[in-house]
């Protein structure tokens, strides 16, 4: 990823020397989807960089960031650290600087008939899945038995509870290195009711237990894991998109709700995410949809259910 912030990854470095003193084309529909800090390394690697008085990125953040009453940058506790967010910019300032350097075209304007619609739908999870959630949440341990066995799942970093409580909820979990598909299948049951195992449905999947879980129920349905499937795949000729559990990504989310738009399609589009009210799930859908950041430990309600 060439968009990484504040420090470049190896992909960026690795590109680097091949795009010296030659022109830079960007194709893209999400160039800055959790905020104009990504903008800044994809324009570094350009040898005229309309950024290029900024010695480097910690500079140019500084030059463009919200600071508070003490002239300060915004940081917040995380993992017993104070760490900084690079989350508060002067947004329109940083993109008017850029403007001139944007051809940007709606898909309306293409020509496309249809926009992909969200569908929310609420679930309840079963009292026992519930009262392991919040035991989860309280005590960041949880001892359960799954096919004849006892597993003892640690969760002792605000990620490891952040991971299991949204792996729980689709009736799975993770530990140490084993997959663990569980009994509850509140998702999948929804699933069936309400659409179906049908050929014109793809349902997509975050986890590999997850995937594990949804091929022992699923025959005709076409299963997607959500990440590697978030961009480059059409799915514009299956009537039925839906998100079983998504990845904490904004970038993700807003490539992933456009797999069915195409030029051709005439059939409304609607992307239906399965949540659960309070839970992580709902979480991380306001967090990357409404708020358009990407869901993370700052970001984490701890909420029992």
């Amino acid at each position: 990823n060439v968009s990484g912030y504040p420090k470049t990854s190896a992909l960026w470095k690795a590109v680097k020397n091949n795009c010296l003193s030659k022109p830079i084309i960007y194709l893209s529909a999400t160039p800055n989807a959790q905020g104009p800090m990504l903008l800044y390394h994809q324009f570094a690697l350009s040898s005229w960089s309309p950024w290029k008085a900024y010695k480097n990125f910690y500079t140019w953040y500084k030059h463009f960031a919200v600071l508070d009453s003490k002239g300060e940058t915004e940081k917040k506790w995380i993992s017993g650290r104070m760490i900084e967010t690079y989350a508060k910019m002067r947004n329109e300032e940083v993109l008017a600087s850029v403007k001139y350097l944007f051809i940007t075209k709606t898909r309306k304007e293409l020509g496309f008939e249809q926009e992909p619609e969200d569908a929310i739908h609420y679930l309840e999870l079963s009292d026992s899945v519930r009262a392991a959630y919040n035991i989860l949440m309280k005590n960041k341990v949880l001892e359960f038995e799954s096919g004849d066995k006892d597993y003892t799942l640690i969760a002792d970093t605000p990620a490891k509870l952040r991971f299991a409580l949204h792996m729980l909820e689709g009736g799975t979990l993770k530990v140490d290195e084993k997959y663990i598909v569980l009994a509850n299948c509140e998702k999948v049951n929804y699933i069936k009711t309400v659409w179906g195992d049908s050929s014109d449905v793809v349902i997509m999947y975050n986890y590999i237990a997850e995937g594990i879980k949804l091929n022992k129920e699923f025959a005709e349905a076409k299963l997607l894991q959500a990440t590697s499937y978030a961009e480059g795949v059409d799915l514009s000729s299956y009537k039925h998109l839906v998100i079983y559990s998504q990845d904490f990504s904004t970038a993700r989310h807003t490539q992933r709700r456009a797999r069915q738009a195409n030029k051709d399609r005439k059939d409304e589009i609607k992307v239906h995410f399965l949540l659960v009210k309070k839970a992580i799930s709902e979480q991380v859908y306001k967090t990357v949809t409404i708020n358009k950041t990407n869901f993370v430990d700052s970001t984490f309600e701890r909420v029992e259910l």
